[in-house]
């Protein structure tokens, strides 16, 4: 037998405490990954171009299109087909309805095949219902579920250093604060203040206002050649 996809469902983020498995009879029409990239904007010195630096990482999502078959024929297997309706029930449960033993969707782990496991929580589940028997039961019925990356907090954060001073990242003044102290805080420095004032078109070094949210540049930047 071919390997199935498999979406495993957990009450715990660690993905340890299992909660139940969907398998996908039929291969999935298609798999999509998405993964993106937040960049920022920086002026360089002496440059009329900007240049961009790495912020953080984005959105990374996997869109799965399958075919909930209840007659077999699309079926890789030989066992007695289960009906859409049960297959669907089980997909929901597994993957997108709020669970009361931890009051919220299950955490997922998507495995199939050499594709990378992908660690992630449902986001959306579309139902389009194609064919029907005699009496108004759907026999097969077109899925898209889209899944959003969910990794564990602590290696995501270890991943992507977000202490760095090599990253892009946002600060929310607040009161006593001027760009000298925020200055020292992203960079161990004071004397990086007007590269922050720089960066937010800020004519004024003490025009720094509780509230107001600036955009802390990297301390470097890609050297002119």
């Amino acid at each position: 037998m071919e390997d199935l996809l498999k979406i495993y469902s957990f009450s715990d983020s660690e993905r340890k405490v299992s909660l139940g498995v969907f398998e996908c009879f039929v291969s999935p029409l298609s798999v999509k990954i998405h993964q993106q990239n937040t960049y920022g904007s920086l002026q360089g010195i002496n440059s009329s171009m900007p240049l961009t630096a790495f912020a953080s990482g984005g959105k990374n999502t996997m869109e799965v299109n399958m075919i909930l078959d209840g007659t077999g024929a699309y079926a890789s297997h030989d066992d007695e087909p289960i009906d859409v309706i049960t297959q669907l029930n089980d997909l929901m449960s597994n993957t997108m309805l709020y669970n009361g033993s931890i009051h919220q969707p299950p955490f997922l782990k998507v495995v199939w095949g050499t594709t990378p496991v992908f660690l992630c929580r449902g986001e959306s589940l579309d139902i389009d219902y194609k064919t029907f028997n005699t009496e108004g039961v759907p026999v097969r019925a077109d899925i898209t579920l889209l899944l959003v990356e969910d990794v564990n907090v602590e290696l995501s954060q270890r991943q992507a250093n977000k202490e760095s001073p090599d990253l892009f990242h946002e600060h929310l003044v607040r009161n006593n604060e001027n760009l000298a102290t925020i200055s020292y805080q992203y960079y161990q420095d004071t004397s990086h203040l007007h590269l922050i004032a720089n960066q937010n078109n800020m004519n004024n070094l003490y025009d720094c206002i509780p509230g107001n949210v600036l955009l802390i540049p990297p301390l470097t930047t890609p050297s002119n050649e």
